[in-house]
């Protein structure tokens, strides 16, 4: 097998220099890897991922919810949603119902169990916070925050033709 080598003066791998360099997928990902696995590691004596916790969190929050409001809310896929609840479901954390008004629904509630993992969870979880904030900074914290919030105006670029 013969492979040809790449012209790396060219301006097709400057592009690809800076899609990781400069891109905004690479470095919010990259981001969210070290961000989760803080979160993970601070709510493993619960049991919980982030993902998980903050499933929770929206449940809990709504009192109720079904899945197609929390991939709304998520803004996550209504299939992974439903990936994401199953074992959930299955330690008895969440109970996922037929939905009262439509039958082709699924209402999500938190279990007495759900509700206890999630009161055990919050303050590991503020630890985090707490320490992510403290090594950025308190401006430079909240401006993160404004800057991911501001993410959703990239929706509309998704809809185009």
């Amino acid at each position: 097998m013969t492979t040809e080598q790449i012209d790396f003066n060219s301006e097709a791998l400057r592009y690809i220099k800076l899609a990781t360099d400069n891109c905004a997928l690479a470095n919010l990902r990259k981001a969210a890897r070290i961000i989760t696995q803080l979160y993970d590691e601070a709510l493993r004596p619960v049991g919980l991922t982030a993902t998980q916790f903050t499933l929770l969190s929206v449940i809990a929050v709504n009192q109720s919810a079904t899945i197609n409001e929390l991939a709304a809310k998520l803004v996550m896929d209504r299939t992974t949603v439903a990936r994401d609840l199953k074992p959930l479901e299955r330690d008895e954390i969440v109970v996922v119902n037929v939905g009262e008004h439509d039958q082709r629904t699924r209402q999500v509630t938190l279990t007495a169990k759900g509700q206890q993992l999630l009161m055990e969870g919050a303050p590991l979880r503020q630890e985090v916070q707490n320490r992510v904030e403290d090594t950025l900074g308190k401006d430079q914290f909240q401006t993160l925050l404004t800057l991911l919030a501001s993410t959703s105006r990239v929706a509309p670029i998704l809809s185009r033709d």
